[in-house]
């Protein structure tokens, strides 16, 4: 049996139309997370420090609720 390594380069054989494609759609979900990165960024900079405090607490009581997670431990 032969082992893989890292260093290895794995050859895929595709249609040239599929590779634009993939390409395209990667290209257009980079741009739509640069622009909520942004986005966040912008609505942070108007927050108060008590409004971000607050923003996150409902972020990590929603990660939690979707998770299931009860502590930090």
């Amino acid at each position: 049996m032969q082992t893989s390594t890292t260093s290895e380069i794995i050859k895929l054989e595709m249609p040239i139309t599929e590779w634009q494609e993939i390409c395209r759609k990667v290209e257009a979900y980079d741009k739509i997370c640069a622009k909520r990165s942004a986005e966040a960024k912008a609505r942070n900079a108007r927050m108060t420090p008590e409004q971000r405090s607050a923003n996150a607490k409902k972020a990590v009581e929603a990660r939690m609720k979707k998770y299931g997670q009860k502590s930090r431990k």
